[in-house]
């Protein structure tokens, strides 16, 4: 249920950039899990795709939908289910200098694997435009979960379709 209404998010989202006046982001990441999340987990992979409307020449903002998958570790002699999540939310980002942004993103992360419910999240993150497609990023993935977090660190890629700002 879960992944079809990523993929209707994520087919919805597509098409705006055709009549629109914003940017497609979309993003490849690797990230590690830290604190208790690193005894579940050793490594996740992730995908994201985000609009971007600009709200003035140097701040973008607007929603973000994907996927993170984690690859579960053997604690005490049982095996983890990797830990999925569909992260829904909002980006915001403000420019600094031309290549230079800091910004964010919140929302909910819905768990897909057992006994995993997800979490609101939180996502700090930097971006660097290393060319007019391409931008280099790091975030640090805070999902607050019942009393507990998961928490990792990524770097990754975004590529950029539509770009009119930068």
């Amino acid at each position: 249920m879960m992944k079809k209404t990523l993929l209707v998010l994520l087919c919805a989202l597509l098409p705006l950039s055709l009549w629109s006046q914003g940017e497609v982001k979309a993003g490849i990441s690797g990230a590690l899990p830290i604190g208790d999340a690193a005894d579940l987990s050793s490594f996740g992979l992730g995908v994201d795709l985000a609009y971007l409307f600009e709200i003035s020449t140097d701040f973008q903002a607007g929603p973000v939908a994907g996927f993170a998958h984690f690859f579960g570790e053997e604690l005490a002699g049982v095996e983890i289910d990797d830990p999925q999540f569909v992260p829904v939310g909002g980006r915001a980002q403000l420019f600094m200098s031309r290549q230079f942004a800091i910004g964010g993103e919140g929302g909910y992360a819905f768990g897909l694997s057992d006994g995993n419910d997800g979490g609101f999240f939180i996502k700090p993150r930097l971006s660097i435009d290393v060319t007019p497609l391409i931008d280099v990023f790091a975030d640090a993935r805070f999902i607050f979960q019942d009393g507990q977090s998961f928490n990792s660190i990524s770097v990754g890629l975004d590529f950029k379709f539509g770009s009119k700002f930068r």
